[in-house]
C-alpha cells in the first residue's frame, strides 16, 4: 500500500496481530500478580522478571490507539461537524460497555451476599470511576489499590479519554507540519516528569497521569500524520534512530536503577527487589 492511500477506511490486518501481542504480556503480568507468585529457583526469578515487563503491552495499546484515532481525525478534517461526529461515535463505542461493567461491579454484584462474602472489600473510589478519573485517584494516592476491586485497570482508559478531550481540537485547529512538531516535542518531554516522579518514589503517579503517559499515544499519532502527508517516511528514520537510542537509555535507567522503586515495572518490580534481599 502506498503511503498516500492510507485512510481510516483501510483495514490494517497487521494491527489485529499487534493487539494480540499487546494483550498477552498484560495478562501474564496481572495473572502473576493475582496468584501471588513467589520465586524460589533461578528459573522462577527469570519468569518473574519477564512477567514484570508486561507493562509494555499497555504502551503498545496506546501507540495503536494514537495511530488509529489520529488517522480517523485527519481523514475527517474539514468535513461538516467533524468534532461532534467524532465524540458521538466514541461515546457510543466506549460508554455503554464501560458503564455496564461499572454497574455490574459496583451495583449489581455487591447486592448479592455471596459476592460480599467472597469478593475483596469494595473500598472507595467509585465516583472517580464514573467520571473517568481513575488515574487521578491512583496518582494522588500513589497506589493502584485505591479503587474498587477489578476496576484498577481502567486507569489506562481514563488516560485515553482525557487525551482525546484535547487532541481532536489540536488536530482540527492546526496543519500537519505544526502538529508533527508538537508530537515530537511532547514525545521527548512527556517521559521526563515520569522518570523524575519514579526516581522520587512516586512511580504510580508518573505511570498513570495523562501528561506523563501521552508519549505513546503521540508516537502512534505521529505515524498516522506521516502516512497521510504522503512523505517518504524513510527520510525520518535517522531521527527515529536517535530517538530510539534515547528511549532505550531511558528504559535501561528506569528499569534497573537501584532507587527507582519500580518506575518502569510498577506492579512486580518491588517483589523482585524485596526477594533479592533475602
Amino acid at each position: 500500500m502506498h503511503l498516500e492511500q492510507a485512510s481510516s477506511s483501510t483495514h490494517w490486518s497487521e494491527l489485529d496481530g499487534m493487539r494480540g501481542l499487546a494483550i498477552l504480556p498484560v495478562l501474564l503480568l496481572h495473572f502473576t500478580k493475582d496468584i501471588g507468585f513467589t520465586p524460589h529457583a533461578t528459573v522462577d526469578h527469570v519468569y518473574l522478571f519477564v512477567a514484570s515487563l508486561g507493562w509494555w503491552g499497555v504502551d503498545l495499546f496506546f501507540v495503536l490507539s494514537g495511530f488509529l484515532i489520529t488517522g480517523i481525525l485527519l481523514d475527517a478534517k474539514g468535513s461538516t461537524h467533524a468534532l461532534r461526529n467524532f465524540y458521538i461515535r466514541r461515546t457510543l463505542r466506549i460508554f455503554p460497555v464501560y458503564y455496564a461493567y461499572l454497574a455490574a461491579m459496583l451495583i449489581i454484584l455487591p447486592s448479592f451476599e455471596w459476592w460480599r462474602t467472597h469478593a475483596p472489600p469494595a473500598g472507595e473510589g467509585g465516583l472517580w470511576l464514573w467520571l473517568y478519573l481513575t488515574n487521578i485517584r491512583q496518582a494522588f494516592s500513589n497506589s493502584f489499590e485505591v479503587v474498587p476491586p477489578f476496576t484498577g485497570h481502567f486507569w489506562s482508559l481514563a488516560v485515553e479519554e482525557q487525551f482525546y478531550l484535547i487532541w481532536p481540537w489540536l488536530v482540527y485547529a492546526i496543519d500537519c507540519r505544526r502538529l508533527r512538531r508538537i508530537c515530537l516535542v511532547l514525545i521527548i518531554a512527556s517521559p521526563m516528569p515520569r522518570a523524575a516522579l519514579g526516581f522520587t518514589g512516586w512511580w504510580v503517579t508518573g505511570y498513570t497521569l495523562m501528561p506523563t503517559r501521552m508519549d505513546s499515544l503521540l508516537m502512534g499519532a505521529l505515524v498516522a500524520i506521516q502516512l497521510r502527508k504522503g512523505d517518504d517516511i524513510r527520510r525520518h528514520l535517522m531521527t527515529g534512530r536517535y530517538a530510539a537510542a534515547a528511549a532505550f537509555l531511558v528504559f535501561v535507567a528506569t528499569t534497573f536503577a537501584p532507587d527507582m522503586h519500580g518506575a518502569a515495572q510498577p506492579v512486580l518490580r518491588p517483589a523482585l527487589r524485596a526477594d533479592s534481599r533475602t
